[in-house]
């Protein structure tokens, strides 16, 4: 029995795959696991979960047993605290040697986001310490690049992986130091990849938008608008587009199209922007920057009826939410108004919806709509603290000041850190004439 305890104690050591010799733990430490393992099978979870922290007090070290009680809190409520700290002693475990334990710990936990900006500086130099010792292990440097990373040490990491490529070229050492380049909006090696990817018979889609956008970046025109027509063409490479790919080339090249606009190419730009509108008629930025930037009166009026035509249809209602809350974003309320309050009629669910056709409505002034589409919004989604700040601000328009107050008060109650709303407490008071309690919530604004 003591043998097959022992060898259940180090599963969790094999099953990261690190070949280790198992130190045989106390007596002590061996009968408390046993003796946890029992009340487990007899249902006594509680019982079980007693003896396993008992446990870990005695074997301090026992990195299996450590894991082990890290699975059971993570998968138990109300065990968030005793959490953090197992998986604190775990991170600090890895201190005791350069074991392959140890560095299969440091593979999980730079890639756990439970692991904090504390534990990351810890692991940093663990990393380092061994990495003095062994300047060339794909391994390390992996770990090393990870943690840079998830540090935000961007161009540190980037070093790292030049290092990692000298010694070991793989394929997604280099996909990483792309997306690194990219980051670091280093655009001329960031295209030197794709080019090497298209070369090399990656000829997919989403290379090809990448590589336009970086032919915008480095001012390399030509190039750009011959990859164009085939992109947004029937084929890329011979193989058909699968269906919705038209709309996600013509939205990701947009900002390629105004490359050509900024760098004064407007003729380029303004073929370039109508053939993706050809592929994406229903784009809302492509539409509005054709008919002003590039149409003449007749075209711009002729557009205009095109497109309330096109909408005046439509009954899908997130696509009415869509194309409303771009015309909303874009300054349009009245527009936006309209077809938000169609999208509310068709999915009165949709608390996206409610909550921007409240704010349409207040862009608009019309304060007894906003405040409807809130309390509907806030009937749907009570725990919304925005919609009872928007909708305190369209009770005030509307002279409700007492209902206002307990919105906006509700507010500042969920939201302590927005003042902004105190000022709008206090304009509730001075008119309902509580100057004392104004003149609390103005320094509360102050």
């Amino acid at each position: 029995m003591r043998r097959r305890i022992i060898l259940e104690s180090v599963l969790l050591c094999v099953a990261l795959a690190a070949p280790v010799v198992a130190v045989i733990p106390s007596d002590e430490c061996v009968l408390l696991e046993r003796r946890s393992r029992i009340a487990k099978r007899r249902g006594d979870e509680t019982g079980s979960l007693a003896l396993l922290e008992e446990a870990s007090g005695v074997c301090r070290e026992n990195i299996a047993l450590l894991l082990e009680l890290e699975h059971v809190y993570r998968w138990k409520d109300g065990f968030a605290e005793q959490l953090a700290a197992v998986h604190k002693r775990l991170v600090r475990s890895v201190e005791q040697k350069d074991s392959p334990v140890s560095m299969a710990l440091v593979d999980r936990f730079v890639g756990n986001s439970r692991t904090t900006d504390e534990d990351l500086e810890f692991l940093l130099h663990v990393t380092q310490t061994w990495l003095e010792r062994d300047p060339e292990s794909p391994r390390l440097l992996e770990a090393l690049a990870t943690i840079h990373a998830r540090r935000s040490e961007t161009e540190s990491a980037r070093e790292v992986l030049d290092r990692l490529i000298a010694i070991e070229d793989k394929p997604i050492y280099r996909r990483n130091a792309y997306y690194l380049d990219l980051a670091l909006e280093h655009w001329d090696p960031a295209l030197d990849y794709l080019l090497k990817r298209v070369a090399a018979g990656h000829d997919d889609i989403l290379t090809r938008i990448g590589l336009i956008r970086l032919l915008a970046k480095t001012g390399r025109y030509a190039e750009l608008l011959e990859l164009t027509q085939p992109l947004l063409g029937t084929s890329v490479g011979g193989a058909s587009l699968p269906g919705g790919y038209h709309e996600l080339a013509a939205t990701v090249l947009i900002p390629a199209a105004w490359s050509l606009y900024d760098a004064g190419k407007v003729e380029e730009a303004e073929a370039y922007f109508r053939l993706l509108l050809e592929k994406s008629p229903d784009n809302a930025e492509l539409q509005q920057t054709v008919l002003q930037l590039f149409a003449g009166e007749a075209e711009q009026a002729e557009g205009r009826e095109r497109i309330e035509r096109r909408w005046a249809s439509e009954q899908n209602p997130l696509k009415l939410l869509k194309e409303g809350s771009a015309r909303l974003g874009a300054g349009d309320a009245a527009g936006a108004y309209e077809l938000i309050r169609r999208a509310t009629t068709i999915d009165p669910r949709s608390e996206v919806g409610w909550f921007n056709l409240g704010l349409a409505a207040s862009k608009l002034e019309h304060w007894q709509e906003a405040d409807d589409a809130f309390s509907r919004l806030i009937e749907l989604a009570p725990s919304m603290t925005d919609a009872y700040y928007n909708r305190g601000i369209a009770r005030i328009q509307l002279a409700r000041h007492v209902e206002a107050l307990a919105d906006l008060k509700h507010y500042v109650a969920e939201r302590p850190d927005q003042k902004g709303a105190w000022y709008y407490i206090y304009s509730c008071y001075k008119a309902l004439g509580k100057m004392k309690l104004a003149g609390e919530a103005l320094q509360h604004y102050k």
